[in-house]
C-alpha cells in the first residue's frame, strides 16, 4: 500500500505530463535519426516504448556507458536493440542534451 499513497500526488497531471513527455520523446527520435548515428523504432499502433539501435556498439555496452552520464536504460537479456521506456523523467533533461549525451556513447 505505501506505493498507492504516492499515486494521489501525480494522478491529476499524469496524462498532461505523459502528453508531455512524449512529445520530448519525439523531438529526441527525430534528433537521434537527424544524427544518423543510431536506429530508432517507433511501433505503429501505439506503446509506451520505442526501441534503439546502433551498429557496432552492443546494447549492454550502451547502457553501462549511458549509466556514467546519469542515463538509465534497461538491462536485460542480450538484444539488438534497447526498449525505452517514455515517461516523464525524460523532462528532466533538454531534449538537445539528452541527443548529444546519446552521441557521446558511441564515442566513449
Amino acid at each position: 500500500w505505501p506505493q498507492v499513497a504516492l499515486v494521489a500526488n501525480y494522478v491529476d497531471g499524469y496524462e498532461r505530463e505523459y502528453a508531455r513527455a512524449w512529445g520530448a520523446a519525439d523531438q529526441l527520435i527525430g534528433l537521434l535519426r537527424s544524427q544518423g548515428l543510431f536506429q530508432v523504432r517507433k511501433p505503429q499502433n501505439g506503446t509506451s516504448k520505442f526501441y534503439l539501435s546502433t551498429a557496432g556498439v552492443a546494447p549492454a555496452t550502451l547502457a553501462e556507458r549511458a549509466l556514467r552520464q546519469g542515463i538509465i536504460l534497461p538491462d536485460g537479456p542480450p538484444a539488438e536493440e534497447i526498449g525505452l521506456q517514455v515517461n516523464a523523467t525524460i523532462l528532466r533533461r533538454p531534449v538537445e542534451s539528452l541527443a548529444r549525451s546519446f552521441a557521446g556513447l558511441l564515442q566513449a
